[in-house]
């Protein structure tokens, strides 16, 4: 099963670098770009290799669920995040707001909970270290999502209350891991995040 896992996880690896090295080429970006959605799906239904979906499906559908309606709350409404819009690149939106969505909170969740979890015991540092973990890695993310129109914002500047949004958001999507008791096993996190990690750290380079 440990083999598995490596296996899957190289194959992560793999599909971020070929995606992080396309759209950052000329000839292959639009190709590249079409496709960002169904590597979303992809990594959602890999990350079953390392947390069972079948026990823990209760607080994965709460998760994808809150990530997708506060999203909606926030493009409607410009008071949690700020004034922002999607763009085409993510694919089928509903309510203005892309499906594969909630499914990317539900990653990167269970990514960075899995890697804290071996770290802390104490269930406030868990707690605090996941969710500052999430806003640092937006950080990476938004200037990549911008430019590539994941999705924009009406000022020029990114506002301060989204970084403050996905660290109270954060907090309660890693509470609900925490009170199911959900198990993860670590490598999810390891191979989630390095590969995330290459993809907008590599993108920032050409934007």
């Amino acid at each position: 099963m440990t083999k598995n896992k490596d296996i899957v996880g190289f194959f992560l690896i793999v599909l971020h670098v070929a995606g992080a090295i396309g759209l950052s080429t000329e000839y292959t970006s639009n190709l590249f770009l079409s496709v960002v959605p169904y590597n979303l799906i992809l990594t959602f239904l890999l990350c079953f290799f390392y947390v069972s979906f079948k026990k823990y499906y209760i607080p994965i559908f709460l998760i994808v669920l809150i990530g997708f309606f506060i999203e909606v709350i926030g493009v409607k409404t410009g008071a949690l995040f700020g004034a922002y819009s999607y763009g085409d690149t993510l694919g089928f939106k509903i309510l203005e707001v892309p499906f594969v969505i909630g499914l990317n909170w539900l990653i990167l969740c269970l990514s960075i909970f899995s890697l804290f979890a071996v770290v802390f015991k104490n269930k406030f540092l868990l707690l605090l270290f996941s969710s500052i973990s999430m806003v640092s890695l937006d950080f990476i993310i938004e200037p990549v999502a911008i430019e590539y129109s994941f999705w924009s914002w009406s000022d020029s500047s990114i506002p301060i209350q989204n970084y403050i949004m996905w660290f109270f958001i954060s907090l309660v999507m890693h509470y609900i891991l925490l009170k199911y008791r959900i198990n993860v096993h670590y490598k999810l996190g390891v191979y989630v995040v390095l590969s995330q990690l290459f993809f907008f750290s590599y993108l920032l380079i050409f934007i």
